[in-house]
């Protein structure tokens, strides 16, 4: 008769120690999910621009543009909003109706997006930088 292996001992070690590596990893994931992160910069359109701010909380956002009569001045909600390493796709309906359709793509250490978006037929340039929360991890708070 063949003596039996014992691997249960070893198994059940191992199972721990995956288990810890993937908790902090899931749990970071969905922390940056619900983040609130604010990109903000210049648009520009022909010879028009101004400034744009897009607040992102989880896949809800807002966006603001400057000095656009059409677009309006008032923060409009973002819809079929996706984001991942390398884009940042959204649309937006402005106030005269029309809809803005992005698909930015990201710097790869995330802090800026800069691309054209398409508004009215046009090109729309936005030149974004990631103002928070990369800002809040930069700089100590003051009290």
């Amino acid at each position: 008769m063949k003596p039996r292996r014992r691997s249960v001992g070893l198994v059940h070690p191992l199972l721990a120690i995956l288990a810890a590596l993937c908790v902090p990893a899931q749990a970071a994931a969905q922390q940056s999910a619900t983040e609130a992160v604010l990109w903000h910069g210049p648009w520009y359109l022909g010879m028009t621009s101004g400034v744009a701010d897009l607040s992102i909380t989880g896949n809800v956002g807002t966006l603001t543009l400057t000095n656009n009569e059409n677009f309006g001045a008032e923060a409009v909600a973002v819809s079929d909003l996706e984001r991942d390493n390398a884009q940042l796709r959204f649309r937006a309906l402005g106030a005269d109706g029309k809809t803005l359709s992005c698909q930015i793509p990201v710097s790869a250490d995330g802090a800026k997006a800069r691309g054209f978006c398409r508004y009215a037929g046009v090109n729309l340039l936005l030149d974004l930088n990631r103002v928070s929360p990369l800002l809040d991890k930069r700089r100590p708070r003051s009290a």
